[in-house]
């Protein structure tokens, strides 16, 4: 199914030049696993090419968010699903 999006709905907000995505890590990853995945936001938002994306962890106020999940397979939504 598609997803409606209003007009430009499906974006994440800006803050000034920056979008802002919140993400949360499941606890079924091990502990190496989390902070390899943080590594790796942290790695893609301040590495050596510049990016307007920063992550940041979700709080309790956080309405959409990125959520890691360990699950068979590999996939993802694209997008914004709400």
């Amino acid at each position: 199914n598609a997803l409606l999006c209003p007009r430009g709905g499906c974006k994440w907000p800006k803050t000034g030049d920056e979008a802002i995505i919140p993400y949360e890590i499941s606890r079924a990853f091990t502990k190496r696993q989390r902070t390899t995945i943080e590594k790796a936001l942290r790695d893609f938002s301040f590495g050596e090419r510049t990016t307007c994306i920063r992550f940041v962890r979700k709080t309790e106020t956080d309405r959409n968010y990125l959520s890691f999940i360990s699950d068979s397979g590999c996939w993802s939504y694209l997008g914004q699903t709400g």
